[in-house]
């Protein structure tokens, strides 16, 4: 939206309105007419009032229009997840959902305000029926539970959104988030017309990524999750996504807003959302922003054992790291391996490869997912040998495991002083927090001040990920080996021998150095080589544990690399 803001030129706010001088299309007519034309906020709609113009769309048509290239447009998806619409029939609610409802001191006014429904399940158990529509007043998703026990139900297949979000004050510039629907009414029983609730509670944050154009409508956000591990978890995720700066949080010592209406009443509720607080100030460390007095940093696994054990447990967020190697040692391809890894443990990727078609990248991907039974070979036409491709069933599961889960950075994006612009609008608004950059050489300005270049890049990564707590793992080559030396001595990587910058080995926590065993060395001493490559922990800043070396072996069809050949066909869903 500011990319438009900007264009257009002179503006002014009002209300959900921004108001421009000029309309981008008319000029004003004849009679030089001004602030005749105006894109909501909310909506991303535009218009000019002027009858001989009547310009009008959204704010993709008007981006195209005026040839503009959004920044959303340089971040390419799988795939988008198909949605269905809530189809089930439903009924208006009776007596029981009303008795429901009083115990937890919601009023039939409010709850028939948020058109909740009722329906017996199969067990002929009745539940209460949360319908939730987008702010287009369009049924999107749906939600059940039994009015005895907590059992909840999503209706299958359906988006999920914010719940009441069609009911917000279209004027309000404040949004209360509650961690679960009766938490919303409790608000709006108290006389708040602002709120909305997560989906699934603390568990599913991807309505933020559904509904990202919608909150960025609001200037402040108060939230108000459950008080306990998974929502103070979702706490600290919506305000990473959404911002500090806007972000008030509330101060409760019950479970969560309804009950605070049971024991507390009204008052108790309107006062804990007058008392919410901003998040504190950067640069000041309290408790909030330490997890605990331990060090049991937030990590991910690496498909290689070797990797996990000598980096206690993978990963680590907030850092960045370097994966080096000779030209053609597998660098790329044992990441990507690593990327489907990532992503079975419910991270979101976002690749950025200045080297090769994203195409190609993600059918890599697809023979890595597969596995060796998974994979079909078809002779080649002109030449001894075959090309190998993923099974249609394995395609079509890889396709699926990958959707709305990995990113690519669009293959004609070539602006380098906007990356990390572009990774913060995609960590924000998709959830991402795990980054690929390959590889430096390609993505650094290449001129007479390439060093000094690589070293402010490098830093630049590194604020990033301690900014925004993600990963970001960058592939790096080698400088060439000296002349007239042995190749068993010259063919494993060395963290001083990354090409470029000598400054980056000393700011990266992590370097992962890949050698692969080169051919004359297995023709000459097969007992000593039966392995294609090696794995080498070339720095460690927080273990230590560095020159460590692990033998693993390759499967070409799958793209596979493994330490041992009982692992090759491995699943990941």
């Amino acid at each position: 939206m500011q990319q438009l803001i900007n264009a257009i030129g002179k503006h002014k706010k009002q209300g959900n309105e921004i108001m421009f001088e000029t309309c981008p299309f008319c000029k004003g007519g004849e009679h030089n007419d001004k602030w005749t034309f105006a894109i909501n906020k909310r909506s991303g709609l535009y218009n000019c009032l002027r009858g001989k113009c009547g310009a009008k769309g959204n704010k993709q048509q008007l981006a195209k229009k005026l040839n503009i290239r959004l920044y959303s447009e340089n971040i390419v998806a799988v795939s988008e997840k198909q949605y269905k619409k809530p189809s089930r029939k439903v009924y208006k609610p009776t007596e029981n959902i009303k008795t429901y409802f009083q115990k937890r001191c919601i009023s039939e006014d409010t709850y028939e305000f948020a058109e909740v429904k009722q329906m017996i399940d199969n067990q002929d158990r009745i539940r209460v029926v949360y319908d939730y529509y987008d702010e287009q007043n369009e049924l999107i998703f749906r939600k059940y539970r039994t009015i005895s026990g907590k059992i909840i139900n999503r209706e299958k297949d359906t988006k999920p959104i914010l719940f009441m979000m069609n009911k917000v004050n279209p004027e309000s510039t404040e949004l209360i988030i509650t961690e679960g629907e009766e938490d919303c009414l409790s608000c709006y029983e108290v006389g708040y017309d602002f709120a909305v609730s997560l989906p699934s509670g603390s568990s599913d944050l991807t309505c933020i990524n559904h509904n990202w154009e919608w909150l960025q409508t609001f200037d402040t956000f108060i939230i108000w999750t459950d008080n306990d591990s998974a929502g103070l978890k979702a706490e600290k995720e919506l305000i990473n996504r959404l911002g500090k700066a806007k972000c008030k949080i509330v101060n409760h010592k019950a479970k969560d807003a309804n009950e605070t209406l049971r024991k507390l009443g009204q008052v108790g509720v309107i006062e804990t959302i007058e008392d919410a607080e901003y998040v504190p100030i950067q640069n000041i460390v309290g408790v909030y922003d330490l997890d605990s007095i331990e060090e049991d940093f937030e990590h991910i696994n690496s498909t290689f054992k070797f990797i996990n054990d000598n980096t206690e447990g993978g990963f680590r967020f907030g850092e960045v790291v370097v994966w080096t190697g000779h030209k053609a040692t597998g660098k790329s391809t044992m990441l990507q391996q690593d990327l489907l890894k990532f992503i079975q443990q419910g991270q979101r990727v976002c690749l950025y490869s200045a080297e090769m078609a994203n195409r190609r990248i993600l059918g890599s991907l697809y023979r890595q997912f597969a596995g060796e039974k998974g994979i079909k070979q078809i002779p080649g036409n002109d030449f001894k040998g075959f090309k190998y491709f993923a099974k249609q069933e394995e395609a079509e599961k890889a396709r699926d495991f990958l959707a709305e889960n990995l990113f690519f950075v669009s293959d004609d994006f070539d602006n380098e002083l906007g990356l990390f612009e572009l990774f913060e609008q995609v960590h924000i608004q998709k959830g991402v927090r795990v980054f690929v950059i390959d590889n430096l050489m390609t993505a650094v300005l290449q001129n007479k001040d390439i060093n000094h270049n690589q070293s402010e890049f490098i830093k630049k990564c590194v604020w990033f990920c301690r900014k925004y707590q993600v990963q970001i793992h960058l592939v790096a080559h080698q400088r060439k080996p000296e002349a007239g030396k042995k190749v068993e001595h010259t063919y494993r990587p060395t963290s001083f021998g990354v090409s470029g910058s000598l400054n980056i080995a000393n700011l990266v926590n992590v370097i992962v150095g890949i050698a692969k065993v080169p051919q004359e060395l297995k023709d000459k001493k097969p007992e000593n080589y039966p392995h294609d490559g090696e794995i080498i922990i070339l720095k460690e800043r927080v273990t230590g544990r560095e020159g460590k070396a692990t033998k693993v072996l390759f499967d070409y069809p799958s793209l596979r690399f493994i330490e041992n050949w009982h692992d090759i066909n491995y699943k990941l869903t």
